[in-house]
C-alpha cells in the first residue's frame, strides 16, 4: 500500500508541470519506472545507418557485464525552464548540491555526471569544477530536460532532439573536452525515432538497473534501502545531483550507499571504467 502511494504522489507531482506545478519535473527513475521503446508497427522498417548519420541506432545500456565487480553511481544534473523560474522567483534556493560533491570526493567515489545544458550553464564554475576533477565524468542529458517522446510523466516534448543533443555536447565540449559519447533520456522516455536522433549525433543512450528513488524520497534511510536492495555485480544506479527539495536527502545517503557496496566486494566506478570505453 505504501508503494502504491508513493507513486501516486509522484505522479500528482509530476503533472501540470508547465508553470504551475508545486515542484519541478521528475523522471521516471524517481517513480520507480523504466520506459522502454513503443512498440513498432510491424510493417515498420528499421531506420538504415544511412538515415542516422551513418550509424545504426541502438538500444539504450541498462548494465555492464554481470560478472564484473563495479557498479557506476550516475548522477542526474537536471534543469528545466520550470526549474529556473523556480530559481529566478526564489522558491528554490539551489538545484546543485555541493555537499553531495564533496562526500563523493571525501569517499573518494568515481562518478558519471550526465548533465542538462540549462544546468551546466546555471552552475557554470560547478560544471567546472566537476569536469576538473578526474573522479568524475560528464555526459549529455538533453539541453532542457524535454521529453524526446511522450507521453512521459508530465515533461513537455521537445521539437528538435537533434537539436537539444548538439546544444548540449557543445558546451559540454567546452567544459569537458574529450567527455564520454553517453546520452541518457530525459525520463528514461524514448521510442524508434529517439535511439535515431541519438545514434545520429554519435551518443550511446544510457539508460540504469537500479533506481536510487531519492527525488521523492522522504528520508535518507529509504534511499539507501532501495539501492542497496538493487545494485549488484554490472549494475548502473541512477540518483540525482540537484540540491532543491525534494532530492535534497542524497548526500546523506551517501555514505552507507557507499558502504554497502563496498562490503559487497563491489567498487564504484565511472560508465566508462564499467562498459570498458576507457
Amino acid at each position: 500500500m505504501l508503494w502504491r502511494q508513493s507513486l501516486l504522489l509522484s505522479v500528482l507531482l509530476i503533472s501540470g508541470c508547465a508553470g504551475h506545478a508545486p515542484v519541478a519535473p521528475r523522471t521516471a527513475a524517481d517513480v520507480g519506472a523504466e520506459p522502454r521503446p513503443a512498440a513498432a508497427a510491424p510493417s515498420a522498417p528499421e531506420p538504415s545507418p544511412e538515415a542516422s548519420g551513418g550509424r545504426r541506432p541502438r538500444d539504450p545500456i541498462h548494465h555492464g557485464p554481470r560478472g564484473s565487480d563495479m557498479v557506476a553511481l550516475t548522477f542526474d544534473a537536471d534543469m528545466t525552464a520550470y526549474m529556473e523560474g523556480q530559481l529566478d522567483r526564489g522558491e528554490v534556493d539551489s538545484y546543485a548540491n555541493p555537499r553531495l560533491i564533496a562526500e563523493l570526493r571525501r569517499l573518494k567515489v568515481p562518478a558519471t555526471i550526465f548533465m542538462t545544458g540549462l544546468w551546466a550553464k546555471r552552475y557554470p564554475r560547478v560544471a567546472a569544477g566537476l569536469a576538473a576533477d578526474p573522479l568524475f565524468e560528464l555526459a549529455d542529458h538533453s539541453y532542457d530536460h524535454e521529453a524526446f517522446t511522450t507521453p512521459c510523466y508530465g515533461l513537455g516534448r521537445t521539437d528538435d532532439m537533434r537539436g537539444s543533443l548538439r546544444r548540449t555536447e557543445v558546451l559540454l565540449d567546452r567544459i569537458a573536452p574529450g567527455h564520454p559519447k553517453f546520452f541518457r533520456f530525459p525520463g528514461g522516455c524514448f521510442d524508434k525515432a529517439a535511439l535515431k536522433a541519438v545514434a545520429a549525433e554519435g551518443l550511446t543512450p544510457i539508460q540504469w538497473d537500479v533506481v536510487g528513488g531519492d527525488a521523492f524520497a522522504t528520508s535518507k534511510d529509504a534511499i539507501v534501502r532501495q539501492t542497496l536492495g538493487g545494485v549488484r555485480g554490472g549494475s548502473i544506479v541512477v540518483l540525482h545531483l540537484g540540491g532543491g527539495k525534494p532530492s535534497g536527502l542524497t548526500d546523506d545517503a551517501l555514505p552507507a550507499i557507499v558502504k554497502g557496496i563496498r562490503e559487497r566486494g563491489l567498487r564504484p566506478v565511472t560508465l566508462s571504467t564499467l562498459l570498458g570505453h576507457r
